[in-house]
């Protein structure tokens, strides 16, 4: 351990005493903080996460870990050192270890100068620090078989260059036989086998926030085998190639790079896995197991692949075929069954009378581009009801289609949603069409208006949507509707205060806008509209000059503020909403809680004056002062238990207000999806069917980011663009005069001795 130790710190201070190896951190750190900023702080970009750095981190780690590592051999075989050292009573397996230590340990220090990003982020935006942490162990592990590379490539030559070209070469090779240009150009089962060769294939899941034991195990896999064929080329240099030792040194480094290759290859098939990100994005939620849990009868899952699957669908299919097996693996009680569809035309037959149709997909030859199926669909089966999803492209999501299937299927009533209509409203069939469809997978929807008699009937009903109601209520409606929330019932209320002219640009008062009805239950929605001059959506409107992307703080990126009712993290876009406030001694008594849902950041504002909110060219031709900004609330959900006096008990009621209702009409739901999200987590909360909630929200991942001003954004940046190179210029600087004062103290006291 004491020699191991010793060439480690030799091998060290060949990095950090020379001039050389600051140079490349500076470039290295220089370099993905750039690239990284330029992502994440372009037009538009409001993510909190590293995933801009981690996704291009493997292509800069291919150039710099060569340039790192093309030394470690070939200097010592230029300077004739390697044999000596060899020729020692060492174990060669110690001089390859300490070289491979010192490798991975410069390489790393450069990958870890990087964490201030994420430091200096977290003052901006609410970072996943699970899958951030996960993200820099994957960075390690790819990074540790590059080393590896690098060290390969280094043994077979004592010129630098050529040993940075070697490496450079097979990292290329390696990481471009996982992308997809290459793959579509081979056939489909050649493809597969060159994605689970690639490093970048399981790079991505370790990306994603999951150390998988599959993934882990390949780049150790990876690692021994350009270990092991150093090792074998160290003691080419000190055997005779004729004797036994030899031959049989070659034999088990064959085996071992043989077992490193089908360790690495055939990997996909072992299980085990960590889900570090916070919210266990990746992970069966405590919703779904408890729904498999608690079935009465058999689910059966039908999955229908093909054997040889086209290679854009074969990452999805190996993932969603691993999340099947998971959730089988958790309930007795269901059963997954793969089909292999295009095994013969029975079986695809059996596939089409299920309702799996096949899929084309291009798939580039020598002669062109030629048209490919492939089948990647699921049946789920419960006593006497069969749903289907005919394509999967993705596993993301899936849980909850797959519990949202189960759930519709094993209960045996539906809650009714009722629309109100007849006061100018938004139309559930053709204004909120994408909503309607998204509820209709658990509820069952009608329309309320006036009937024949002139009453409202809401006995079927069991929550209530009011939409943006523009002409008048009438007070027999309005009673009708407070007695339903007496007596338990629920209701979402979207409040038009002011109606938009999109042609024009200009606003005007809605004097029909149903406020009154809230205002008792200690809700109002004020007549202004709000903008948020930090988190706002840029849009694409057309000029003379053509079509442009431009600031409309009017269009506000809406922060979730209660997590209690499964708020997606990426909250909702509002737009020309009216900003909300609560009143003190409401009227309707049994109101018990307030619960903020959505609101602005500290940089919203409230225009009053409407008759111009055309886009500008700039945030600053709106005429907004900082001085006026402040948190204004967007939505509100209410509930408290009311006295039943025919039951002589309390009943729950439930509320939720949003000064907009034009956010969840098709045209803005179609952009920004987390809209429906949010307002399915909002209807389920209503109805009491929390579970479904926290199921969908885990669809959503990304988080926001937002800079309090243009000084911190600049400070975060360059810090870490400038900031950290410039502290490693100044360390390796000073590290330098150290050690020449040293050298000179050293020589002076030996001159002085003679």
């Amino acid at each position: 351990m004491n020699t191991f130790l010793a060439l480690l710190r030799k091998d060290l201070k060949g990095y950090f005493d020379q001039p050389t190896g600051y140079v490349l951190l500076v470039i290295f750190v220089g370099v993905v903080s750039w690239l990284f900023f330029r992502t994440a702080l372009a037009a538009g970009s409001q993510d909190a996460s590293l995933r801009a750095l981690f996704d291009a981190l493997p292509f800069i780690l291919a150039i710099f870990i060569p340039a790192a590592t093309m030394r470690l051999f070939a200097e010592e075989l230029r300077d004739g050192t390697l044999e000596l050292l060899l020729t020692q009573p060492l174990r060669s397996w110690t001089v390859l270890g300490s070289k491979f230590a010192s490798g991975l340990t410069f390489v790393t220090t450069g990958i870890i100068l990087t964490i201030g990003i994420p430091i200096l982020l977290e003052t901006s935006g609410n970072m996943d620090t699970g899958a951030i942490a996960a993200q820099y162990i994957g960075s390690i592990f790819f990074a540790g078989s590059l080393v590896a590379i690098g060290m390969f490539g280094s043994s077979l030559t004592r010129n630098q260059i050529v040993a940075f070209i070697l490496a450079l070469f097979i990292n290329v090779v390696l990481i471009v036989i996982g992308l997809s240009f290459v793959t579509l150009t081979v056939p489909s089962s050649v493809a597969v086998l060159m994605q689970d060769l690639s490093p970048l294939t399981h790079f991505g899941n370790m990306a994603k926030g999951v150390l998988a034991l599959r993934d882990v195990i390949y780049f150790i896999a990876l690692t021994a085998l350009f270990l092991s064929g150093t090792y074998l080329s160290l003691r080419s240099r000190t055997l005779s190639h004729s004797t036994q030792l030899y031959k049989n040194l070659r034999l088990g480094v064959a085996g071992l790079v043989i077992a490193s290759i089908l360790a690495g290859w055939f990997g996909n098939s072992i299980a085990g896995r960590w889900d570090m990100t916070e919210d266990q994005v990746y992970t069966l939620s405590p919703a779904t197991e408890d729904i498999v849990k608690n079935l009465d009868d058999l689910l059966t899952i039908n999955l229908y692949v093909s054997s040889n699957p086209p290679v854009q669908i074969a990452g999805p299919t190996r993932e969603i075929q691993g999340f099947l097996e998971g959730l089988g693996a958790k309930s007795d009680m269901v059963r997954v069954v793969t089909h292999n569809a295009d095994k013969d035309e029975n079986s695809a037959e059996a596939a089409m009378l299920a309702g799996i149709p096949k899929q084309q997909f291009n798939i580039e030859t020598q002669d062109g581009y030629q048209v490919k199926e492939g089948y990647l669909g699921v049946t789920v089966s419960y006593t006497n009801s069969r749903e289907i999803i005919p394509f999967i492209d993705t596993v993301d999501g899936l849980e909850y289609q797959i519990a949202t299937l189960a759930n519709k299927m094993v209960r045996t009533d539906k809650k009714t949603i009722g629309f109100l209509t007849g006061h100018g409203e938004k139309d559930r069939s053709t204004e909120l069409q994408w909503f309607s469809l998204q509820l209709e997978e658990q509820y069952n929807l009608t329309d309320v208006y006036l009937n024949d008699n002139g009453q409202l009937d809401l006995s079927n009903v069991d929550i209530i949507v009011v939409a943006g109601p523009t002409e008048p209520v009438s007070d027999l409606e309005k009673t009708v509707l407070h007695a339903f929330l007496s007596e338990g019932g629920k209701a979402l209320v979207l409040i038009d205060s002011t109606v938009s002219d999109t042609e024009r640009f200009v606003a005007r008062r809605n004097p029909n806008n149903f406020n009154d009805f809230i205002l008792d239950y200690g809700a109002f929605v004020h007549e202004n509209i709000v903008a948020d001059i930090e988190a706002h959506r840029n849009l694409s409107f057309t000029t003379q000059g053509g079509t442009v992307l431009l600031p409309y703080p009017y269009w506000v990126n809406a922060q979730t503020a209660a997590s209690k009712i499964g708020a997606a993290g990426e909250g909702a876009t509002l737009t020309w909403a009216g900003s909300i406030e609560l009143q003190e001694n409401p009227k309707i008594t049994y109101v018990e809680q307030y619960i903020p849902l959505l609101q602005t950041t500290d940089f919203g504002l409230l225009s009053w004056d409407y008759q111009n909110i055309s886009p500008r060219q700039d945030l600053t031709e709106y005429g907004f002062t900082s001085d006026d900004t402040a948190k204004q609330l967007l939505a509100v959900g209410l509930e408290g238990n009311a006295y039943n006096s025919q039951s002589e008990s309390d009943k729950q009621f439930r509320l939720v207000v949003v000064g907009d209702s034009d956010w969840l009409t098709d045209n803005v739901a179609a952009r920004y999806q987390s809209n429906l999200i949010l307002a399915l987590n909002w209807i389920d909360w209503l109805a009491q069917e929390e579970a479904l909630a926290s199921i969908r929200s885990k669809v959503i991942t990304s988080r926001t980011l937002l800079f309090s001003s243009d000084a911190l954004k600049n400070f975060v940046q360059y810090a870490n663009i400038v900031g950290v190179p410039a502290i490693l210029i100044l360390a390796g600087g000073i590290r330098f005069i150290r050690r020449r004062q040293f050298t000179q103290r050293v020589w002076t006291n030996s001159e002085d001795s003679q």
